[in-house]
């Protein structure tokens, strides 16, 4: 089905009440345009519909508030995050490419809260596909770290499990 075709089933089924099922396939096309604005919109108006403001507030977050419910969302959004602008851009999940943004706006929001990040954490968190000056973005050593951590672990588990089950063989056939 194409992006217009799942838009359109999507709309229909937020008109009939179906939000559950509208959410799923605006966040799966969500991953396939990431750059694309009114997908956010409309997942911040499902979540909205949900009853779940800070959702909404992190998929309008790059929308300009033109409705009460919008300034609302992104109050709510923004107390859940303490206005942390780490966590904020963290929860937004941008995928996209901020110089392929055809909203001013949006990209001001997000190089804002990259420029509070740099200020504040002297960081910006890993959270779309390339930067805005181009480069690559890198996988941090607290990634790197919590990726070895669970390696660890898993090998750990497997090694008494494979200890276990030679025991329960000894005490079976020993």
């Amino acid at each position: 089905m194409s992006k217009d075709q799942t838009l359109k089933t999507v709309r229909r089924e937020m008109d009939e009440g179906d939000l559950g099922k509208a959410r799923d396939r605006l966040q799966g096309l969500l991953s396939t345009y990431p750059d694309d604005l009114e997908i956010r919109r409309l997942l911040g108006e499902v979540y909205w519909k949900l009853r779940q403001p800070a959702m909404a507030g992190r998929y309008w977050y790059l929308e300009p508030a033109t409705t009460p419910e919008m300034e609302q969302a992104l109050g709510a959004f923004e107390k859940e995050h303490g206005g942390a602008s780490i966590t904020m851009i963290q929860a937004i999940r941008f995928r996209g490419h901020v110089d392929d943004l055809d909203s001013d706006y949006a990209r001001d929001q997000l190089l804002t809260l990259e420029e509070r990040c740099r200020k504040i954490h002297r960081r910006v968190p890993v959270y779309g596909a390339r930067r805005t000056d181009g480069t690559q973005q890198t996988v941090s050593a607290g990634h790197t770290l919590s990726l070895g951590l669970t390696c660890l672990i898993l090998l750990t588990v497997l090694a008494l499990i494979v200890i276990g089950l030679v025991t329960i063989l000894n005490w079976i056939f020993g």
